[in-house]
């Protein structure tokens, strides 16, 4: 039917029909045009510095010596650098629409590590008005999630680029 052929091409799992070849985001970032840009945007991104600011007296501040400036600007979590956490993200954004990291925080609610979730393995739901977050059964309250996305139809889940463009990417599969 055309509810389950527009659920599949929305959950990013499309038969084209033209081309006859499937369309996931995994699939268009082995296209050697799709991969080379999105690799050569998250590097660029990732080398980017991230200025975290505090209001003091009124004006706002770089502060350097935080938590957070430090896992955003030299260590992530203990396996990931700034560096690869911010490729890593910017990746899953531009191949899924949307990038989620759960926030690792210490008994005073200091940030400790940013941890990047699989987009894939993350859904979204609305309870009394607030986004819960669930990633693998385990429910995640969006204070403790750092969730970018790219455009979105409803203000909550982005939509990636080659989801858009997936007839495109089907031809081009099939061309390959």
């Amino acid at each position: 039917s055309n509810w389950n052929q527009f659920a599949r091409w929305f959950t990013s799992d499309y038969q084209d029909e033209a081309s006859g070849e499937t369309i996931s985001p995994r699939a268009t970032q082995r296209l050697d045009t799709a991969f080379s840009c999105i690799n050569v945007l998250s590097q660029d991104v990732a080398t980017t510095g991230v200025p975290v600011k505090q209001v003091v007296n009124g004006t706002r501040e770089i502060i350097e010596n935080d938590a957070v400036h430090r896992v955003l600007n030299l260590r992530a979590n203990r396996l990931m650098t700034s560096f690869t956490w911010k490729q890593v993200s910017v990746w899953h954004l531009l191949g899924w629409g949307n990038a989620y990291s759960g926030v690792i925080r210490d008994g005073n609610g200091e940030v400790l590590e940013l941890l990047p979730l699989w987009p894939q393995d993350v859904s979204i739901h609305q309870i009394d008005g607030e986004l819960v977050y669930t990633w693998k059964g385990q429910v995640i309250f969006d204070r403790d999630i750092l969730h970018f996305k790219l455009f979105s139809e409803d203000g909550i889940e982005g939509i990636a680029p080659m989801t858009w463009n997936s007839r495109l990417a089907g031809y081009k599969i099939k061309q390959d």
